[in-house]
């Protein structure tokens, strides 16, 4: 495809993507329910799910460009919601922090944290496409499917303004790269 044509992309009711995203959420929800019998006491759980979470905001961090959002709410959402489901579990007292650091993630603790992170995407994503902030096309050209924001939600001149004022807020040191390059 040379550089003037025009990719042809065809519009698409989301409705039905987004009743396919909450059943996969519903079934994913559903799904969670035996992790939470699986993990081990709170003493030990507790420590571990912080320590996943450490960990899972790591590697955003590392993933995201730079001043893009990183996704750290729904990390510790997610890590609220693992505490609050090893706490309510049946015959789990709490009897104190566990202080032999394990070496290694433990996999039931990192595997509530990931479900509960899916289920906050999963919700992201369908609120995101029901109310319209983002919208839904075909590319019939590559034949894909294309996310993106909608007109209404795109940077307006007072968001590039704020960014704007943030650079000239910058130490020259900051700045630097901005002006001449990396």
């Amino acid at each position: 495809m040379s550089y003037t044509e025009k990719v042809i992309r065809k519009r698409i009711d989301p409705e039905q993507v987004i009743n396919a995203i909450s059943l996969d959420r519903a079934t994913l929800r559903d799904k969670s329910v035996p992790i939470y019998t699986k993990l081990p006491r709170p003493g030990y759980a507790l420590p571990m799910a912080w320590s996943c979470a450490v960990g899972m905001s790591n590697q955003l961090v590392d993933a995201v460009p730079r001043y893009s959002s990183a996704d750290h709410g729904s990390i510790f959402k997610s890590l609220l919601t693992v505490a609050r489901g090893v706490l309510k579990a049946t015959d789990t007292e709490f009897a104190g922090p566990h202080f032999d650091f394990a070496l290694e993630h433990d996999e039931a603790v990192q595997a509530g944290l990931d479900t509960e992170y899916q289920l906050l995407a999963y919700l992201n994503l369908e609120i995101s496409l029901r109310e319209g902030y983002w919208s839904l096309s075909y590319d019939v050209d590559d034949d894909s499917f294309r996310i993106s924001l909608s007109p209404a939600q795109r940077r307006t001149a007072l968001v590039l303004l704020d960014h704007k004022a943030e650079f000239f807020s910058m130490s020259p040191d900051l700045q630097a790269p901005f002006w001449n390059g990396p």
